[in-house]
């Protein structure tokens, strides 16, 4: 069977076609086309709970898009979820409606406990790494923890995302050494009330902020599934992303457009998960949320 899934991010809206299929208890996902596209939907959800009429717009343009990818592979079948953004705003009910006008499917809304056991399945996919696994998901509105050996055992879902952390504190450009230390701190107090059930053996990471951050550690275009990223390579990026510009940071090769202005914030929210599970790195997957969901799909054929 041939699926579409959408995932509608606070920051990006992805896409993957794939061939779903089992074979006694093997699950066979093979991806045809995989699509990302920034749309900024959550921009100013922090400050007011609602989303921005334009950039629903651009949200729906995008949705519209994967819609007609979806017929012109002749998918069998389309699955789409939203996360923070739309939970965490007054009018997320007609931005569902919107969406579901756009792609033939009415998106399902996702708490932050699916979100992360979607977002574990997916990650793991295809990786080979030591158990108990903790998962980092820095999503745009909110970042997603699960932990668990094949699955996920325990999870928890931060009230805090890259572009909430940059709305809140750090939109003025270059930022200063107090900012800074002002977002590691209220993301620091968030995690003092996550008691991890074990110190994880793996730490596995998700989302367009990880990719980047990739990226940028390796000098190259994009980073490969299971690269591994040093958490002082990560507090040095840190360092050098607070002296620039957004225009600045988004001229940096690997850098997708769209992202530059929340890619500070991302990295201290993954920052301050890794200092909190006492890992010294954290391997970066290309699989997540998405892959969860065609693995989901392919389990109930």
């Amino acid at each position: 069977m041939r699926v579409g899934a959408v995932d509608i991010g606070t920051n990006t809206a992805k896409l993957l076609i794939a061939d779903v299929s089992r074979a006694d208890i093997d699950i066979i996902v093979e991806p045809i086309h995989r699509a990302v596209t920034i749309t900024g939907l959550g921009r100013g959800v922090e400050r007011n709970r609602m989303l921005d009429p334009a950039a629903m717009g651009r949200a729906v343009a995008v949705l519209r898009g994967y819609g007609a990818a979806a017929a012109r592979f002749n998918c069998d079948s389309m699955l789409a979820v939203a996360t923070a953004a739309v939970r965490l705003s007054s009018n997320g009910p007609e931005f569902l409606d919107r969406a579901q006008t756009a792609l033939g499917a009415r998106p399902l809304l996702l708490d932050g406990d699916d979100e992360a056991a979607l977002a574990f399945r997916g990650a793991r996919f295809g990786l080979d790494v030591e158990p108990p696994v903790l998962l980092v998901d820095p999503g745009g509105g909110s970042t997603e923890l699960a932990m668990g050996k094949t699955k996920p055992e325990f999870g928890v879902s931060l009230d805090v995302g890259s572009r909430r952390i940059t709305e809140r504190r750090l939109a003025r450009v270059p930022v200063a050494s107090g900012a800074i230390a002002a977002a590691r701190s209220d993301v620091a107090d968030l995690l003092d009330d996550v008691t991890l059930p074990e110190r994880p053996a793996s730490v596995v990471g998700i989302g367009g902020t990880l990719t980047t951050l990739g990226a940028l550690a390796l000098g190259t275009s994009s980073v490969a599934h299971g690269s591994l990223l040093p958490i002082e390579t990560i507090t040095s990026t840190i360092g050098l992303l607070a002296a620039m510009s957004t225009e600045q940071i988004a001229r940096i090769p690997g850098v997708p457009p769209g992202r530059a202005d929340v890619l500070l914030g991302g990295a201290v929210i993954v920052e301050q998960v890794m200092v909190h599970a006492d890992a010294a790195e954290i391997i970066v997957s290309s699989g997540g949320l998405i892959d969860g969901l065609a693995l989901e799909a392919a389990e109930n054929l």
